[in-house]
């Protein structure tokens, strides 16, 4: 299943006791990563990264504390930013092997993401996801499916881009 903390989460739930739990089911966490993701700040005017009692800094925190398979998804062009940017528990999310998606490549980077997901959850009986993707050309076809993950990868990619989405409101 896809947990989405912005629209799972009910009214009336304690965030940190609902992030948790789905943290205890949870395989691979996106983390996306837009040009601005170090600078914003909160109401109070600090940086939201360096709250501790940010409440997305903590659901980082904890999936790399619990060594959960953490996967940056930069946008906007942005590079890795250096790990003295951030506070320590946040500091490995450096060093996380990383996707860049661009919106010139946006279909394809999106489609590597799914493909990524899906080998990392372990859950195909062959190759999850096929198309014609050359790396020299930048070309892609429309992807195809397999029967047992269509559900899997569009929720995948449905999921990518209600957090761009989301994103794109900061």
């Amino acid at each position: 299943s896809i947990f989405k903390d912005f629209n799972t989460i009910g009214l009336g739930e304690d965030y940190i006791e609902s992030i948790n739990k789905a943290l205890e089911q949870c395989d691979v966490l996106l983390v996306i990563i837009g040009k601005n993701w170090v600078e914003i700040k909160n109401q109070k005017g600090i940086t939201r990264l360096q709250d501790p009692n940010d409440l997305v800094r903590a659901e980082i925190a904890t999936a790399l504390k619990r060594n959960i398979k953490v996967i940056p998804v930069l946008f906007d062009n942005i590079e890795m930013f250096d790990e003295q940017d951030l506070p320590e528990d946040l500091r490995p999310i450096t060093r996380r092997q990383y996707i860049s998606v661009s919106d010139i490549k946006f279909d394809s980077d999106v489609y590597k993401l799914a493909e990524a997901i899906n080998g990392i959850l372990g859950k195909s009986n062959g190759p999850v996801l096929t198309g014609k993707y050359t790396k020299q050309t930048e070309e892609h076809t429309a992807p195809k499916f397999s029967a047992g993950s269509r559900w899997r990868t569009a929720a995948i990619v449905a999921a990518i881009g209600a957090a761009v989405s989301a994103l794109a409101c900061f």
